[in-house]
């Protein structure tokens, strides 16, 4: 089985892609973030059963539907999160990657996140988000919306973290899914 993974960054695809491996086996292998269409094709000339993870920021989906590689996948799942929390995400990675002297302002950031918990304050907290990626996330909902896959689920990061993960196990004909851990990258 050929099992492709579409999200955008910071929205918990590692962590799905390194569950569905663990319990998968052996057998599968794994192509984690290809940049190419290429890559992919190659990929699945050696290999019957594999796990795809592809982020569409990087790899563009244009580029994905016009390739016909999509196609090649017998289950396609798109793990959704919401645009808040991967900003925050992704902010707290950059400053462990790369220091807490990076922007947005630690301090800031984090009185505003409080501010925006609170419910006090859901305004200035969007100002200091990154409107390219409120622009990816709709561009990503759109492709959601126009697969034609026979085979395909929509599924929530914060689902996946409560284990609600029924159409999941149904999608890849699975009892059940054993917890695993992701290698830092």
């Amino acid at each position: 089985m050929r099992i492709l993974i579409l999200s955008i960054a910071k929205s918990g695809s590692s962590y799905l892609t390194y569950l569905l491996k663990h319990n998968l086996g052996r057998e599968y292998s794994l192509l984690f973030e290809p940049k190419t269409v290429n890559e992919i094709d190659d990929a699945l000339k050696e290999n019957v059963n594999v796990v795809c993870k592809v982020l569409v920021n990087q790899l563009k989906w244009n580029e994905l539907i016009t390739s016909g590689v999509k196609e090649k996948f017998d289950k396609i799942i798109y793990l959704v999160r919401h645009p808040l929390d991967i900003l925050v995400s992704s902010t707290f990675y950059q400053w462990n990657k790369y220091g807490v002297h990076t922007l947005p302002d630690y301090i800031e950031f984090l009185k505003q996140l409080y501010l925006y918990k609170s419910n006090s304050n859901k305004r200035e907290f969007l100002q200091i988000m990154d409107y390219s990626l409120i622009k990816e996330f709709k561009s990503y909902l759109k492709m959601i919306k126009s697969c034609k896959h026979s085979n395909v689920i929509v599924l929530k990061y914060e689902a996946l973290l409560a284990n609600r993960i029924e159409p999941l196990l149904k999608l890849i004909q699975f009892g059940y899914l054993r917890k695993t851990t992701v290698p830092i990258h």
